[in-house]
């Protein structure tokens, strides 16, 4: 999580407490390939397996909006993935290659391609919603092909509901938890939410403003993603004003305007 006090001249957004982070993730697959394509607030990615015989045969990336100049250099990397098995299992994905050379979000959205694989042929669509904090709660919900799937609340980085899950961390030991707790979509949606949970809590600053004050990444996203590595952070020039809002217009998620 990005902590104010690393960003103390920046202006708080004056909207906050009165909207929410929106992402929404459609897969598509056929015989030998799935279509993924992600967007939210400060992403949007489109990529492209193909698969046969059990492994990954290609993989094709689009970064169409992200926050830095170093991050369209990430859908090359996914290349190294090529050959890996045709596994839903996300910590034996997690396995092949450290996830912090890569970007964090296409990452992801591989492994959600690979497992949508392993169902075959068929669509899906996530929507996620990251409410802001309202008396210190935010309130987190992921829809599957427009069905409620996952309502939970969360303050300060914590879940408070549903109460079997009240007091587990959305950052420490949450994928192990999660692993042993859940299963099948939810299972599927907790990974999903949790990034989202994450990355909402910029929606408190002037993001605009942040970037283009940053001489060097936050604390807290050193060394966390492909950009933000030591020897690519110099030439990861923050991109200003290419931030969306869809509190209002969730429906223009994955139109992929600029």
């Amino acid at each position: 999580m990005i902590e104010a006090d690393e960003f103390p001249q920046v202006e708080l957004n004056p909207n906050y407490g009165n909207g929410c982070f929106r992402r929404r993730i459609r897969l598509h697959g056929s015989a030998n390939a799935v279509r993924a394509e992600m967007e939210d607030d400060y992403h949007a990615f489109r990529l492209q397996i193909e698969h046969s015989g059990g492994r990954l045969t290609a993989v094709t990336g689009e970064s169409l909006r992200a926050p830095t100049d170093a991050c369209p250099e990430a859908p090359a990397l996914l290349r190294k993935f090529v050959g890996i098995p045709i596994d839903g299992d996300r910590q034996r994905f997690r396995a092949h290659a450290n996830p912090r050379l890569h970007c964090t979000h296409l990452h992801d959205l591989l492994w959600l391609a690979v497992s949508h694989a392993c169902r075959g042929h068929g669509a899906r669509q996530y929507d996620v919603e990251v409410g802001d904090a309202r008396a210190g709660i935010s309130v987190l919900k992921v829809e599957l092909d427009e069905r409620p799937l996952l309502f939970w609340a969360c303050g300060d980085g914590v879940l408070v509901a549903p109460v079997e899950y009240s007091g587990q961390s959305i950052r420490e030991g949450f994928s192990r938890w999660a692993a042993q707790t859940l299963s099948g979509d939810l299972l599927e949606a907790a990974y999903i939410v949790q990034i989202c949970a994450l990355i909402a809590t910029a929606r408190r600053f002037d993001v605009n403003q942040m970037r283009a004050g940053r001489r060097e990444p936050a604390r807290a996203l050193r060394g966390a993603c492909h950009a933000f590595q030591p020897e690519v952070a110099p030439r990861a020039t923050p991109r200003i004003g290419n931030t969306r809002d869809f509190t209002q217009v969730p429906d223009e998620l994955l139109l992929f305007r600029q």
